[in-house]
């Protein structure tokens, strides 16, 4: 007579454990890696608001030029500025600016290529790298 043979309780439990306890590293090491990536963003995304609130800069004088305006700008915040866009009456324009601008106690100019309409009153929107906007307007 022939005796069956099967797995002990005590091995079927032991590999069940085994196989538990690699499943939950597993899930630990995808969820560590997950908060640490939006760990990363959050941090970054903060620096970026700290740096966004540094930068300060005020619109001093807005006049017309040939081919456009000349705007006469102020940065007097903590950090360089980078200008990446200009709106002249809500439409994107031209500008003559490129590299950063440092906090100074001296003017800056701005040349935008504009063309001109019948509109007595421009309304000029200046926007930095980071996002910090300045808004003017002025009758020219």
């Amino acid at each position: 007579m022939r005796k069956n043979r099967g797995v002990s309780e005590i091995i079927a439990s032991l590999v069940l454990l085994v196989i538990v306890s690699t499943l939950g590293v597993i899930v630990y090491n995808v969820a560590l890696s997950n908060m640490s990536s939006q760990k990363n963003y959050l941090v970054s995304d903060f620096s970026d608001q700290g740096k966004r609130a540094q930068e300060k800069f005020v619109i001093t004088s807005i006049t017309k030029i040939p081919g456009g305006l000349n705007v006469t700008f102020f940065n007097y915040g903590f950090i360089d500025i980078k200008i990446t866009d200009v709106y002249v009456n809500n439409t994107k324009c031209i500008f003559n600016q490129t590299k950063p601008i440092t906090p100074t106690f001296e003017l800056n100019y701005l040349r935008i290529t504009y063309s001109e309409t019948s509109q007595k009153t421009v309304n000029i929107l200046i926007v930095s790298e980071r996002g910090a906007s300045v808004e003017a307007s002025e009758k020219i």
